[in-house]
């Protein structure tokens, strides 16, 4: 299967609150914020809690499962972390 997609840069991950008005007002989310390649501008995603976990248990699943292409051990993963 073939997907249109563009490689992006991860630009930051911050908690906020929703501060639209109505029912959403005051709820939790997280902006994930980054840059398409060869692009200046960066979009902002307001994730919900629920998605954060979602992202979080996908991810989690593709890394550690050793049978998954995109697998790392424990020591590859600590070595890709940022300082």
């Amino acid at each position: 299967m073939n997907v249109d997609g563009h490689p992006i840069e991860i630009l930051s991950l911050d908690k906020a609150h929703c501060a639209d008005e109505g029912p959403n007002n005051g709820k939790p989310l997280c902006l994930f914020t980054f840059r398409p390649e060869n692009c200046m501008d960066h979009w902002v995603l307001m994730i919900t809690p629920e998605q954060c976990v979602r992202i979080r248990d996908t991810l989690n699943d593709f890394l550690n499962d050793r049978d998954s292409w995109l697998y790392l051990s424990k020591s590859q993963q600590r070595e890709l972390r940022f300082t």
